[in-house]
């Protein structure tokens, strides 16, 4: 990129997903995520980011979800970024890798405080129908079994500031590196 105020956005924008993952209050820690259901309609939630290292996105899910289910059919997301303070949105878009019970999974789950380990052992899987909310147990043989990571790899960003007097946006693709463009919001 030639173009320095370009590079210099670039280079905070990763700088600031490689820190969200460790800072509880930041609100890019709990992104959106966007995949295709069973229909092919659109199906978004919020997740957790877990890390961002080598312009992969990581977060972690039980493999019993109907995130995981829908990303063994389709292994392609979109994320939505939003900082309410600095009135700035990030879209990434690329494919994902599913990883379970693996050398992955292993190792990042020996480093999980045991209160998030539990939240894997649910007795029925997400979004079974219960008599009342709390119709159901933690079980801790299941935990391990149905923890899974999901590693996506950003190959687009589309970064929208808002303000006064002209929004501003910028798109970013992944080739062999990052090239971005200035683009009308």
């Amino acid at each position: 990129m030639t173009d320095s105020a370009l590079h210099t956005l670039l280079q905070d924008l990763l700088e600031r997903l490689h820190a969200a993952p460790t800072q509880h209050q930041n609100p890019w820690r709990t992104p959106s995520l966007a995949t295709l259901d069973n229909s092919g309609l659109p199906s978004v939630r919020t997740v957790v980011l877990r890390g961002f290292e080598n312009n992969c996105l990581e977060f972690h899910t039980d493999t019993r979800s109907a995130k995981w289910q829908e990303l063994q059919k389709l292994q392609e997301t979109a994320w939505c970024f939003w900082d309410p303070e600095s009135k700035e949105q990030l879209r990434i878009q690329g494919p994902c890798t599913l990883h379970h019970q693996d050398a992955l999974t292993q190792a990042i789950w020996t480093t999980l405080p045991s209160h998030t380990q539990a939240s894997y052992g649910a007795s029925s899987a997400p979004s079974t129908t219960i008599e009342a909310a709390e119709d159901f147990e933690f079980i801790a043989e299941l935990e391990q079994a149905n923890f899974g990571v999901i590693r996506c790899a950003a190959q687009k960003m589309d970064w929208l500031k808002l303000g006064r007097p002209k929004h501003k946006r910028a798109q970013f693709t992944w080739k062999t590196e990052w090239q971005g463009h200035w683009v009308v919001p």
